[in-house]
């Protein structure tokens, strides 16, 4: 799944796939819970119910924010933005040989959050930074 997302030639193609609900669920779903099985990523906790109407999760753990959604715990958490835009975006940025800015990301068709993509890229560029000095 996540092998065939990242052989697409061009920034079309992850915004067409991305587009639709499923193919950002699915992807979330292995890339977060790879064994299936979704827990809080607050509290840990394995007492959680999908809310298919909600689209979100419910944690049955006492804690203040009970409801999940598949941004929560990763970097697009606290973002307003879709993952349709965010997962194109994440796309975009990983295959790019020289590297890319945020303004660059921004002026491409399918974006248009400027600042939003500055804090993304940051974080992408740490987050890559740190998988590399990883694997030597």
């Amino acid at each position: 799944m996540i092998a065939s997302w990242t052989r697409q030639n061009s920034l079309l193609d992850p915004v067409k796939y991305f587009d639709i609900y499923e193919n950002c669920y699915n992807f979330m779903m292995k890339l977060c819970w790879a064994d299936g099985k979704v827990t809080c990523p607050r509290c840990g906790g394995d007492r959680v119910a999908y809310l298919a109407n909600a689209k979100k999760w419910k944690s049955y753990a006492k804690h203040s924010q009970p409801t999940l959604m598949l941004k929560t715990g990763t970097i697009f958490e606290d973002s307003p933005i879709g993952l349709s835009k965010w997962l194109p975006a994440a796309w975009l940025v990983i295959n790019c040989k020289n590297g890319i800015s945020s303004y660059e990301v921004s002026r491409a068709p399918a974006f248009n959050e400027t600042k939003e993509f500055e804090n993304f890229t940051k974080s992408m560029r740490s987050i890559l930074s740190i998988t590399k000095s990883e694997l030597g």
